[in-house]
Parts: C-alpha cells; sequence; structure tokens
C-alpha cells in the first residue's frame, strides 16, 4: 500500500456515504452489503468481503484483494469524484425581516394591467431553493472546444432564474444554516436536472454554437469558394470540350465525366459543410444547492368588479421584488394581466390564448 494513503478507509468511507452497509471483520478485511444500484454501477456482487492486505486476502480465499490498479478502486474513485462535485449552501447572515416600505416596492414593482389596485393581503417568510448546474459544453466543428456554462434553477417551480445570478454571486454563503424556516414543496433531482438541461439547449448551449459557427464561417467560405472555383472551372472546361467533340462516343464519355463531376461537386460541398457546422454536448460536472429566505407575499388585486388573490415573493438576498411567472409559458413578468380565472399571464399574449 502506498505510504500516506488509507486505502482501506477511503473505499469504507465511500461505500458507506453511498449506502452500503459495511462491518470490519478483522484486520485489513471487511465485508460489505451493497445496494442492488450501487454493485451494478460499481460491477461487483452486492454481497462480498474487501481484504486490503495481500496476506490477508491468502488467508481468505473468498475475499477480494483491493490494491491500487485494480478495477473495483477506480470505480471508487469515480464515485468519490461525483459525490465531491455536490454541495449545499446557505445564505449568511441574511435578514429574516422585509422592508417597512415593502406595500411601495410591491406597487413599484408589480403592474397588473387593468386592475386598480394590489394590496398584501397576508405574508410568511420561507426558504428558497435553488440549483446551480455547472455543464462543461464541448463544441465539435472542424475543430474542438470546450467551455463552462451555468443553469439556476428554482427548486419549486423548474424555471431558471437568471435574474436572480447576480445576488447569488455576490451573498456570502455557509455550508451551515442557523434559520428554522418553512419551506414549500420542491421537485425531484431527476425533474431539475431535466428541466436545466432543457434550458442549458434553449440559452447557452445555442449561443455558444452560435457563437462557434460565426467564428468557423470566414474559414468554410474560404475553403468552400477554393473548392467551388476548382470545380466551376473544371466543368466549365468539360462543358466547352463536350460542345466541340464530334464523335458519339467521345461525347458520351464526356458527359459521363461532367455528371461525376458534378456528383463530386456536391459531395465534396456538403462535407464541407458538415465540417463547419458545430456540434455540442452538455457534461453535467457540478451542482451546488442553495437555500436563503424570501418573504412568500398574498396579494389582493382590485379588478373592479371582483378582487383576486395572487401569489408572489420579496427575495430577502436580492432585497427585491421578484416577478411573477407567467401561469402558461413560464416567462417572468413584471407587467402582467389577469386571466378570468385569476392566472398571471402575459399581457395581450398569454392571457388573451393568442401563444
Amino acid at each position: 500500500m502506498a505510504a500516506g494513503v488509507d486505502l482501506q478507509g477511503l473505499v469504507t468511507d465511500y461505500l458507506a456515504t453511498a449506502g452500503a452497509a459495511v462491518a470490519p471483520l478483522s484486520y485489513a478485511l471487511v465485508e460489505v452489503l451493497l445496494p442492488d444500484r450501487l454493485a451494478t454501477w460499481l460491477g461487483v456482487r452486492s454481497h462480498m468481503q474487501l481484504a486490503f492486505d495481500l496476506e490477508v486476502a491468502q488467508e481468505n480465499p473468498g475475499a477480494e484483494f483491493i490494491t491500487f490498479g485494480h478495477p473495483f478502486l477506480d470505480r471508487v474513485l469515480e464515485g468519490c469524484l461525483e459525490l465531491g462535485r455536490t454541495v449545499r449552501l446557505y445564505a449568511a447572515a441574511a435578514r429574516l425581516t422585509q422592508p417597512s416600505n415593502l406595500q411601495a416596492r410591491i406597487e413599484a414593482a408589480l403592474h397588473f394591467v387593468g386592475a386598480r389596485g394590489v394590496r398584501v393581503a397576508d405574508m410568511e417568510v420561507q426558504e428558497q431553493h435553488a440549483a446551480q448546474f455547472q455543464f462543461r459544453l464541448t463544441l465539435q466543428a472542424d475543430e474542438k472546444r470546450q467551455q463552462m456554462a451555468e443553469v439556476l434553477l428554482d427548486l419549486h417551480t423548474t424555471l431558471p432564474l437568471d435574474h436572480l445570478a447576480p445576488a447569488v454571486a455576490r451573498t456570502f454563503w455557509d455550508t451551515h444554516w442557523t434559520a428554522v424556516l418553512p419551506s414549500t414543496a420542491t421537485v425531484p433531482e431527476t425533474v431539475a436536472y431535466r428541466a436545466a438541461r432543457q434550458h442549458l439547449e434553449r440559452s447557452a448551449l445555442r449561443e455558444a454554437l452560435a457563437n462557434f459557427e460565426r467564428e468557423l464561417r470566414p474559414h468554410r467560405d474560404r475553403e468552400l469558394s477554393r473548392v467551388l472555383g476548382y470545380y466551376d472551372s473544371l466543368m466549365t472546361d468539360l462543358r466547352r470540350r463536350l460542345e466541340l467533340a464530334g464523335d458519339p462516343e467521345k461525347r458520351s464519355k464526356l458527359e459521363q465525366k461532367l455528371a461525376a463531376t458534378e456528383a463530386d461537386r456536391e459531395r465534396r460541398t456538403k462535407d464541407l459543410q458538415e465540417k463547419y457546422s458545430p456540434r455540442g454536448e452538455a457534461t453535467l460536472e457540478a451542482v451546488t444547492w442553495y437555500v436563503w429566505p424570501r418573504v412568500r407575499l398574498g396579494l389582493m388585486v382590485d379588478r373592479r368588479t371582483a378582487q383576486q388573490p395572487v401569489e408572489a415573493w420579496y427575495d430577502l438576498m436580492a432585497n427585491c421584488v421578484q416577478p411573477v411567472p407567467c401561469a402558461r409559458c413560464g416567462n417572468w413578468l413584471y407587467r402582467l394581466e389577469l386571466t378570468a380565472a385569476g392566472e398571471p399571464c402575459c399581457p395581450g399574449g398569454c392571457a388573451d390564448g393568442s401563444s
């Protein structure tokens, strides 16, 4: 065993953290019972003995000798890296009281089309949960490049929180949370991950591909011009020779050659277009789960003929009224219209059913 490395401790700590039952039997010998999913991922039996000393392994024929270079250890190290890429952070020293001029801030921030006014009917300080998914983008065309992209996702609605990213970046975070606050339900992690990928593909990945394509375009156009010029010159010469050819056999050969040249031109053009058309894929690198306080606002909107309740939020980290999501398209709105059923929607669009 390499000096300074507690291989047994590393392996058993990982297995225990990943959900396995670990029982020491004797010096350098442990018995483990793995959940089926973990055993499948590691490529081993669910019940086994692990030996971390050669002599101990020889004395226990049924034990698996774990040392550097063993495939099982490689998988464990990979698992350790994955575990190390997830962290939960809490806003440090966050204020837990709403501002005294909250009513005025709401009136200044949110505009309800066609409404006579809005008032705060009730409020409660709660936890806001969000996850920042960090992706590595791999862009491939004539050349390959990589870059990082992040998606900050609301874990209550699965909507992106792009407007809160600056506040998250300037906030101090801690690994412990001193406040005890109620919290609305969060979506499952798999659902949040899928939503983050969809937002990434619609925004950062699409933008990265567009920028990459713009960079490649001059090189593509230059090479395409050179190739097309070559084939155009060649085909012009073949057509001239075809016009002058009188022998039927010679004409037939020239026609075949011209057709083959045209097909080759199209193939080469297509190859060049594909060569300079970037493709991209995203790999999840890390996830940071953020928790901070916010104020749930129960608003009452005066619509002349009726009073309609609307839920909104005052963010205590960003210290501002948050936009309200459209109930139909999910866009964040500061100017919104209520449907007949009281749903907040985009004015003149989602609200009247035109989108």
